[in-house]
């Protein structure tokens, strides 16, 4: 399992909604980072060796 620690900003004055969205935002986005990076990274590898070797020549990369 993996832990990960992210901040985010909570201004004075901040609504409820506002915090809950702030910290929302930041946890949505270290589980995107940690499920789809890895994903991510392996297709464009995939699609940057296609490329390479002349099966999409129309993909600017």
């Amino acid at each position: 399992m993996a832990w990960v620690t992210y901040f985010s900003a909570v201004a004075p004055g901040m609504s409820l909604v506002e915090k809950q969205w702030l910290v929302h935002g930041a946890h949505t986005s270290a589980l995107q980072h940690l499920v789809l990076r890895p994903r991510l990274e392996a297709f464009s590898l995939l699609l940057l060796t296609l490329k390479n070797q002349g099966h999409l020549v129309s993909l600017n990369l």
